[in-house]
């Protein structure tokens, strides 16, 4: 399994107008791509606890989307629903942080979760 992460905070000044089109291509996307396996997105918690204030730059949302295999994640990277979520994203945010992961279950294989 392949989880794609994008960490990323709207602009606070974007308007209504764009911030509803953004959430629209969004949604487009993750309908269209028929790689996509599963998706989540989400807002931060702020739930007090020490390890939540790192000192380091802070994202307000997420969005978690998984695909089989590698072949997936570049299905996705160049369908052209993601070519306007993407033109959008980067027009939308301040801060922004995207990265690939490889994920193995932890149940069955927890001690090499972390040599891949």
């Amino acid at each position: 399994m392949i989880a794609h992460v994008v960490l990323c905070t709207l602009k606070r000044d974007l308007s209504r107008t764009d911030r509803e089109r953004f959430l629209r291509a969004i949604r487009t996307a993750l309908a269209a791509i028929p790689t996509i396996r599963r998706s989540s997105v989400g807002r931060r918690l702020e739930p007090g606890e020490p390890y939540s204030r790192t000192g380091e730059v802070e994202y307000d949302h997420v969005a978690v989307i998984e695909f089989d295999d590698e072949a997936g994640l570049r299905g996705y990277l160049e369908h052209p629903t993601h070519a306007e979520l993407a033109s959008l994203f980067w027009t939308c945010c301040t801060r922004t942080l995207v990265a690939d992961y490889r994920l193995l279950d932890a149940a069955t294989t927890p001690t090499d979760a972390f040599a891949i």
